[in-house]
């Protein structure tokens, strides 16, 4: 008897007109018609004749095009033997107390940043986001590549205005410490590119982008297609978590301390609050099982489970499950306005 099995790794995301092959390994994500996703589930408990006779041999010609199309692409395979072939686990594991963290940063900015990186090394965070605000970021990027040392972050975004880039080799500088992964530079005049800087070996060192976008507390909270993540920690996050405010922690510039940055409410200043205590706080930690499932529209979206949320810019301030205001794809016509 002969079976089709999509590999364990890509995973079917069904939405109000279309679906989703969401690839957690490659990164890739197909737009599938709703009857391929009937086929594909059926497909998953039924041999591919008794699949075949389950939609009265309609499309037989079809789903052996889909097949052998899926097959080519390295979407799944032919096998006798599904017992093989368990499914991957979806649950989403994660020692850290903390995920994800941004630190605001001016000239004017006076919480202690060096025990912000401290404490949140402390608490498991891996990932940061450093934003500049100021004049100068030739001083305050060396002033952080020598905090930087003292730590070890798995990746560390810096984002910084073009006009406060003095010294055009810096970032090269800053590559060459392996202490940065992305660099983002703002209000850029002329460009609008992203760089990869790779090593000898091809392995990826650093990325640069290039924007004429403006750095802003205000500019967060865009849906994009270009911002899906099909990996698994995203997804499988996505599944009963909000993976934009699950386990983050945000210091404004003037150190009080958010779920996001671009949030007008903060729970304290970094002075008087630590991490350890604000993550504890009941009315922080609301927002992190708001998962894309319990959100309007989206909860309808094949995209729900690729696509970062945002629970600051929404469609309705009084609904804390409304739409982020700043999408335009609608899962109900498939299209972007």
């Amino acid at each position: 008897m002969k079976y089709f099995r999509l590999f364990a790794n890509c995973k079917i995301v069904r939405g109000a007109k279309r679906s989703t092959l969401c690839d957690l390994y490659k990164g890739r994500i197909k737009i599938i018609p709703t009857l391929l996703d009937e086929v594909l589930c059926k497909l998953q408990e039924a041999t591919i004749t008794d699949t075949k006779i389950h939609f009265e041999s309609a499309y037989d010609e079809g789903i052996d095009l889909y097949l052998n199309d899926l097959i080519s692409d390295d979407w799944g395979f032919y096998t006798e033997e599904p017992h093989l072939f368990p499914d991957m686990s979806l649950e989403f594991h994660s020692h850290s107390l903390i995920l994800n963290s941004i630190l605001d940063w001016d000239d004017n900015s006076d919480y202690d940043f060096s025990e912000s990186l401290r404490e949140l090394e402390e608490l498991g965070c891996e990932n940061i986001q450093i934003r500049y605000y100021g004049q100068d970021v030739d001083v305050f990027g060396h002033r952080l590549i020598s905090m930087l040392k003292n730590h070890n972050f798995t990746y560390v975004e810096f984002y910084f205005r073009e006009i406060s880039l003095h010294n055009k080799d810096l970032i090269g500088e800053f590559i060459n410490s392996f202490l940065i992964q992305k660099f983002v530079v703002f209000d850029c005049e002329k460009t609008e590119e992203m760089i990869s800087k790779e090593d000898s070996n091809k392995n990826l060192l650093a990325q640069i982008v290039y924007t004429k976008s403006s750095l802003s507390e205000e500019s967060c909270g865009v849906i994009d297609s270009k911002w899906f993540y099909a990996n698994i920690n995203f997804y499988t996050e996505g599944i009963d978590h909000n993976t934009c405010l699950n386990r983050k922690v945000s210091v404004s510039r003037e150190g009080f301390l958010k779920n996001c940055p671009s949030m007008k409410n903060s729970y304290g200043h970094r002075s008087k609050l630590s991490f350890k205590e604000l993550i504890n706080m009941e009315q922080f930690n609301r927002y992190w099982s708001i998962s894309k499932s319990k959100v309007s529209t989206c909860r309808d979206c094949e995209f729900r489970l690729v696509c970062p949320d945002c629970r600051v810019f929404i469609q309705d301030e009084k609904d804390i499950f409304s739409k982020p205001a700043k999408c335009k794809y609608d899962p109900y016509t498939s299209t972007w306005s």
